[in-house]
């Protein structure tokens, strides 16, 4: 049996029984009106005898500087409620601060109280659990919250992780701490707790009971990676209330802020807008950073990343489902990656279930996300699978290339799509079309898997009667006019082809075949175009531009990829003497043609000696690296030298090439100058080991100043000379 104190107005107290099961039950239909439930936890004392019902009273009696009725009930051996009744309107905002002042001179009393008894009061916790409005609520909500603060009072709260992943590296970035309760209380659920403690005017409370659980149990698992935890907006506004700071609760369990981020999350529109601002900066003056949650499903979710900055701005769920197939949704999360880069600030899309939605993701820019499809929640840190990361890591490969000025292949960017074969009737397409709202088009296939035409769900009549359907074939209203294009083909060649058909619009799919001609998958067109913008822009900054080929920033990325892949790699640089010398004889636009014949001749020789994952890049000038394989060096080095031979042949008159020399006019006379020749260096990595880019372009134009001077052009492989005695 548990015991509760109910004094009168002169505070003597009297004894009431109660069951354990009913005791806070009753206890809470004690309220009325403006009543208050205070909860005061002694949690690690020495002597927590000493914390007696007396005690309470007489504490609590001087704090409120009123006579009024208060009520006792011991929750368990260290912790107690205090109900009672204040003076003033519970409509008014100051009467939540009126509350935590009430609270903050118990606090002060109490240890005093106990101190002056030689006890240590250090663990001590003092909370507010709610200010009810009307006696009416309080009949309406008992049970439910008389549930919640069960799990509230008893530690009913259970803490899962949810990893959030890099989409550049595969790696984990962080974990999500979600709340789950119980499993043998009825709150299991986090959606529950949360109604309860809205209609209970109980967030700021709850939130702070969740957080210090993520707290707890993210210490217990050995916290590395940053930590992402939730509050309401609501609770935000009331969390100066609290005698305990965020920072403070973290400290606790050996958590610094900044490993933290709070996520703000926004279930209504707020009152008290610049109150919610200013307890985000009060957050990030304390060393946390923060998210926005939810982003583009909050009142004022875009009004705070343009104020604050946020350093993550999590996208909303109903943005991210369906995201492959629906443009206008693709198109307004591009546009929030632009602008976050601009402030930055990183894109998190949260609820990724599907592989095509992953894709769409990584093509986009979105720096990170989470996901059933990435793992599910868990009582622990986990990680994802091997075989996902190793698929994100080539996808996003696949977009830095093109980003760097290198095309992208269209079988980087196919979905999966939705097809139906020919003999089925309008009905299967229709039941699809239904079941996926934002299934935008079904491609039709042979019973073989070649494409026959395409299905628009603007073409169809959902109007009419299912048994009107029946017997109706997919052949009789397919579209056949779709543009089927090979897997292996270049996004950059795609405009050609667009161009010939015409009349294709934003909304269609290019259908996408194998070698075999049977359907591989699908690409939407406005990928296309969104594609080939960025390859455009990244083409004017990662490339040069008279020969287009990308510039020095690309070589050295790609190289160091190659050299951290461990891959047998082998570089040629080619490099043309004496072009000034040709320039000012016969005129820059000449000495432009060299260099582009220069061009189609490494070119001409990738395609005959090389292979498509060989890069040729353009230092600039009259310079240029080509990063092959290494049975590949002397075999570019040979053709090259051969076909610039006869290229200057085609430049040179047949009595310049006699003389051997040019005639440059200076001054007061002609000065002979030298033919332009190729001069060669070759690297296999037999010689000299490639550590990094550095170490290697470094080795590489040493052994090619060895060509010039010394032997002014010609061929050297592999041979690096010793540096000059000093």
């Amino acid at each position: 049996m548990s015991t509760f104190n109910e004094c009168d107005t002169t505070g003597t107290c009297q004894k009431a029984e109660m069951s354990t099961t009913t005791s806070l039950s009753n206890l809470v239909q004690h309220l009325q009106g403006n009543s208050i439930i205070v909860l005061v936890s002694a949690d690690n004392m020495a002597d927590n005898s000493s914390v007696t019902e007396p005690l309470l009273v007489k504490v609590f009696s001087d704090a409120l500087f009123t006579t009024t009725q208060i009520n006792i009930l011991p929750l368990d051996t260290c912790s107690w409620a205090v109900t009672c009744g204040l003076v003033g309107d519970p409509y008014d905002p100051e009467f939540s601060l009126y509350v935590h002042t009430i609270c903050r001179r118990f606090e002060t009393e109490i240890a005093q109280a106990l101190r002056d008894q030689g006890i240590r009061t250090s663990a001590l916790k003092i909370t507010p659990i709610a200010s009810m409005r009307k006696s009416g609520v309080v009949q309406g909500n008992l049970n439910e919250m008389n549930s919640l603060l069960e799990v509230i009072v008893n530690g009913r709260l259970r803490t899962q992780f949810q990893p959030i992943v890099n989409l550049n590296s595969g790696r984990i970035a962080g974990y999500e701490a979600l709340i789950r309760g119980d499993s043998n209380s009825p709150l299991r659920r986090p959606g529950d707790m949360l109604h309860i403690a809205e209609r209970s005017q109980m967030i700021s409370w709850f939130d702070m009971a969740c957080l210090e659980q993520c707290f707890s149990k993210a210490s217990e698992q050995g916290l590395k990676h940053p930590l992402f935890v939730n509050i309401e907006a609501e609770g935000l506004e009331a969390i100066h209330l609290h005698s305990n700071s965020l920072a403070e609760r973290a400290f606790k369990y050996g958590i610094n802020p900044d490993q933290v981020v709070v996520e703000i999350t926004e279930r209504q529109a707020l009152g008290d807008f610049p109150r919610l601002i200013e307890g985000i900066k009060h957050l990030k003056d304390q060393g946390f950073r923060f998210a926005v949650d939810d982003a583009g499903a909050g009142y004022n979710s875009l009004e705070i990343i343009v104020d604050l900055k946020p350093d993550y701005v999590k996208v909303d769920r109903r943005l991210v489902a369906g995201i492959d197939t629906n443009g206008t949704k693709r198109g307004l999360i591009a546009s929030l990656v632009r602008y976050s880069r601009q402030i930055g600030t990183s894109v998190l899309g949260e609820g990724i279930e599907t592989q095509a939605e992953l894709e769409t993701m990584i093509d986009l820019g979105v720096n990170y996300a989470q996901g059933y499809l990435l793992a599910r929640p868990s009582n622990t840190f986990d990680g994802i699978s091997k075989d996902l990361r190793k698929q994100i890591i080539q996808r996003s490969e696949s977009r830095n290339s093109m980003q760097i000025g290198r095309s992208r292949s269209l079988s980087s960017m196919i979905h999966a799509g939705t097809t139906v074969t020919i003999t089925e009737p309008e009905l299967c397409a229709r039941k699809m079309f239904i079941k996926d709202a934002y299934l935008t088009s079904i491609v039709v296939t042979e019973e073989t898997g070649v494409p026959a035409g395409v299905i628009l769900r603007q073409d169809m009549d959902f109007d009419k009667k299912q048994e009107e359907k029946e017997d109706v074939s997919i052949a009789s209203f397919m579209k056949t006019d779709i543009l089927c294009v090979d897997e292996s083909m270049l996004v950059i060649d795609l405009p050609k082809i667009i161009s010939r058909r015409g009349g294709i619009s934003l909304d269609r799919d290019i259908v996408v075949v194998d070698m075999n001609g049977k359907f591989a998958g699908v690409i939407p067109m406005r990928d296309v175009l969104e594609t080939l913008s960025t390859q455009q822009q990244s083409a004017q900054r990662y490339s040069d531009s008279l020969t287009g080929l990308p510039n020095k920033v690309v070589l050295e990325q790609v190289l160091r990829d190659r050299i951290a892949s461990k891959c047998p790699l082998g570089i040629v640089r080619a490099d043309v003497m004496y072009l000034d010398n040709y320039n000012r004889v016969f005129g820059t636009a000449h000495g432009d043609e060299l260099i582009k014949g220069l061009v189609d001749l490494l070119s001409e020789m990738q395609k005959s000696v090389g292979s498509s994952e060989d890069l040729i890049t353009h230092m600039g000038g009259d310079d240029f690296v080509v990063l092959t394989t290494p049975d590949r060096v002397h075999i570019y080095c040979d053709g090259l030298k051969d076909g610039f031979d006869s290229l200057i042949n085609n430049l040179y008159s047949n009595h310049t090439i006699r003389n051997g020399y040019m005639e440059l006019e200076e001054g007061h006379g002609v000065r002979k100058v030298p033919l332009c020749t190729l001069a060669l260096a070759g690297m296999t990595g037999r010689t000299v080991k490639m550590t990094n880019s550095t170490q290697t372009l470094d080795s590489l134009h040493k052994l090619l100043r060895v060509v010039q001077d010394r032997f002014g052009g010609g061929i050297l492989i592999d041979n690096i000379p010793l540096p000059k005695a000093a």
